[in-house]
């Protein structure tokens, strides 16, 4: 287990706006470890805003997600949280530009972090771009979902 320090840039108004999307991880990551899902893409750190998505109905059933659960707003996969914010790390699809580029070059859009990989279990401190640091994470898998980023729980 490491640590690892992800800069964060503002994500763009679309994203704010029709998805909740705050910021998303200036660079992208070969992540590994058991239980992960998409091990081949590289994977960016995107933070989401929950405050935009009330609970409505906790114990309705729902095709996607099953029923939401307790909590007052719903995350990106439509269950149930009381955290203003949640975390995943997004697997992104490789990207092949028409100019021969690919991913890992700055025309892809998606270059890798200095130390490229994460693992299931490292601790993450995410900066935002104006120099505040977020409290810990650690990247945890979810089976055939992202892996996500969970507040770390000190003893």
């Amino acid at each position: 287990m490491s640590t690892v320090i992800v800069n964060l840039a503002e994500a763009s108004d679309y994203k704010r706006e029709a998805y909740g999307i705050t910021h998303k991880g200036e660079h992208v990551y070969h992540v590994t470890g058991a239980g992960l899902h998409s091990r081949s893409h590289p994977h960016r750190v995107v933070v989401w805003d929950n405050t935009g998505r009330r609970n409505f109905y906790p114990d309705r059933w729902n095709e996607c997600s099953g029923k939401p659960g307790p909590g007052a707003w719903l995350d990106p996969n439509g269950k149930g949280t009381d955290s203003e914010v949640t975390v995943i790390l997004d697997a992104e699809s490789i990207v092949i530009t028409n100019n021969g580029t690919n991913t890992g070059t700055p025309a892809s859009g998606q270059v890798y972090a200095p130390r490229p990989h994460l693992a299931i279990g490292d601790i993450v401190i995410m900066v935002y771009p104006d120099g505040t640091p977020s409290a810990p994470y650690v990247v945890e898998a979810r089976p055939l979902r992202d892996p996500e980023l969970v507040p770390l729980k000190l003893p």
